[in-house]
């Protein structure tokens, strides 16, 4: 049962974390997940899903949500115009650089988030 509180705890900072990060960027957990594996290639929507271990329907809903922020474009497939892959634009990248020039203060942040949750108990 302990391991069942500890998994709780980890929600529970996943949770407080996405509400900083929707605070401070305007992403989610999901869009900046996104945002990452396409810093550096070119992906389907399908490749995405896999890639963030989302379903195909969530996966077109963050998609849609990063084109509408202009974070991420469409283009068309090469030999098969049926398909669609997706890249991210400039201001999708600057959206990462700060999300990585961040990483010490986000890992501060989550064990301030992880030490308040303890203090709970």
């Amino acid at each position: 049962m302990e391991s069942l509180c500890y998994i709780r705890n980890i929600y529970r900072l996943i949770s407080k974390f996405e509400e900083q990060l929707q605070q401070k960027h305007e992403l989610s957990l999901n869009e900046g997940m996104v945002l990452c594996e396409l810093k550096n290639a070119s992906y389907s929507s399908g490749e995405i899903a896999n890639l963030v271990s989302l379903t195909h329907s969530n996966t077109s809903k963050v998609i849609a949500a990063l084109e509408k922020k202009q974070l991420v474009t469409r283009i068309i497939g090469d030999t098969n115009k049926r398909k669609m892959f997706f890249s991210i634009t400039p201001q999708g990248t600057q959206k990462v650089n700060e999300l990585l020039c961040e990483e010490s203060e986000i890992q501060r942040i989550a064990k301030n988030i992880e030490s308040d949750i303890l203090q709970e108990k």
